[in-house]
């Protein structure tokens, strides 16, 4: 049967194709008392195809008319009186019997709002248990917890097994399998370093032959069966003390295998040791700080005294002759208040030896004004500390108006209100 209102647009589409054909149409009054208006004149607002009087209950919204669409939104889209009934954009609610936060599709609701005690993701593969849902922790125990459709299948409480490879019993964490039931071939005890070989594993003899025999991360260390001795070489000198062995496979830390040192205190001395300043017979050659000494100093010739001496005249010695010293730094070694470091001064001379004369630090340099007017009397509010004169200063600082060359202290006093003379009146 068809509904009221779609015959009503039916109606009226009819009649509106009659009037673009340029038929004559006479609009009858259907209209009676206590009825609505004429369907064929009524007006409709929003151009959704009905009218108030057709059964719009919201004439201003086009998408709220008879037959619309029911939407999640508070509103009674299609005018039955209801809102939110049956819309098209209302969810599935699946039921959440363990309170884990997922449901199970075998009952749902189909509603806008969220019903109590259901959710909307459906994936819960045992609803009666909590610790069974998507995403749980797979456990060792025939059950699929996390329901993917495995069960045990990496658990958080499954094994490590490791690979036996050699049958001794202790597996290599090399290649292992982490799963609930032992598989053939595995152990779980590891730690086996080489795992292709029965005589390594942990706790097996360790022997000098470059393995590392019983696993515990070192190669050849003190106790093997075919260890070697060694001596202590105390001073580093490749010399060892015949009277400290140790035995050991490789070659220990400290010691060598040659113990002829006469005297392993002292790195400086054995048979191929240089000679050094020391007062000690470095090279065993029955000789003291000989002049070969690789250590010999140079000395400097100090003629003036001043404790630094003459690059151009040494001597290489242990010991420091008479009239020498070990810088060389003196520029003239003829005057004693000339060498590096000394105080400049105000006398023509390189004192410090820094290739400057007479430079700015002088210690007796002297204090110079700027005369900015020229007139020969400085400013003493701007000075600078000078051994020479430098070009636009004076020694006087009296002037009181260094801008103006007729005030300074030399000057006429006039009737003009101001101190030419510089006297302060």
């Amino acid at each position: 049967m068809m509904r009221p209102g779609i015959l009503r647009r039916s109606l009226l589409a009819l009649v509106l194709a009659m009037l673009a054909a340029g038929c004559r149409t006479r609009l009858v009054d259907y209209s009676i008392e206590g009825d609505s208006a004429d369907p064929l004149t009524a007006e409709d607002l929003d151009g959704d195809g009905f009218s108030t009087e057709q059964g719009d209950c919201d004439d201003q919204d086009p998408e709220v008319h008879p037959g619309a669409d029911e939407r999640c939104n508070g509103e009674d889209d299609d005018c039955d009186g209801e809102a939110d009934e049956d819309a098209v954009d209302s969810s599935t609610w699946n039921i959440d019997y363990d309170a884990d936060g997922y449901g199970s599709a075998l009952y749902t609701l189909q509603q806008c709002e969220q019903p109590s005690g259901y959710v909307l993701d459906g994936s819960d593969c045992d609803d009666t248990d909590a610790n069974v849902r998507p995403n749980a922790e797979e456990h060792c125990d025939g059950v699929d917890e996390d329901c993917d459709g495995q069960t045990d299948e990496e658990a958080v409480d499954a094994s490590t097994w490791s690979v036996d490879g050699d049958g001794d019993g202790i597996g290599s964490s090399l290649s292992a399998l982490v799963q609930c039931e032992q598989p053939s071939g595995y152990v779980l005890e590891d730690g086996d370093c080489d795992d292709d070989d029965a005589t390594i594993h942990p706790g097996a003899d360790e022997h000098c032959d470059g393995l590392d025999n019983d696993c515990d991360g070192s190669t050849d260390e003190s106790g093997s069966l075919d260890e070697s001795a060694w001596y202590a070489d105390a001073d580093g000198d490749g010399y060892g003390d015949g009277a400290s062995p140790t035995d050991a496979c490789d070659q220990p830390k400290g010691h060598v295998s040659d113990d002829s040192d006469c005297d392993d205190s002292d790195v400086a001395i054995n048979p191929d040791a240089d000679e050094h300043c020391d007062g000690v017979d470095n090279d065993c050659d029955g000789e003291l700080d000989e002049a070969s000494a690789v250590d010999a100093v140079s000395w400097y010739r100090d003629s003036d005294g001043d404790g630094f001496g003459d690059a151009a005249n040494s001597s290489t010695a242990c010991s420091q002759p008479s009239g020498y010293v070990s810088d060389d730094s003196d520029c003239d070694d003829h005057e004693a208040t000339v060498y590096t470091g000394a105080d400049e001064r105000c006398d023509g001379l390189d004192n410090d030896c820094d290739g400057s004369t007479d430079e700015s630090g002088a210690l007796d340099e002297s204090t110079w004004y700027a005369d900015a007017d020229g007139d020969g009397f400085g400013d003493a509010a701007s000075s600078r500390d000078a051994c020479d004169q430098p070009s636009g200063h004076v020694s006087d600082d009296s002037d009181c108006d260094d801008g103006d060359a007729a005030i300074n202290p030399q000057a006429d006093e006039h009737c003009d209100g101001v101190d030419e003379d510089c006297d302060g009146t």
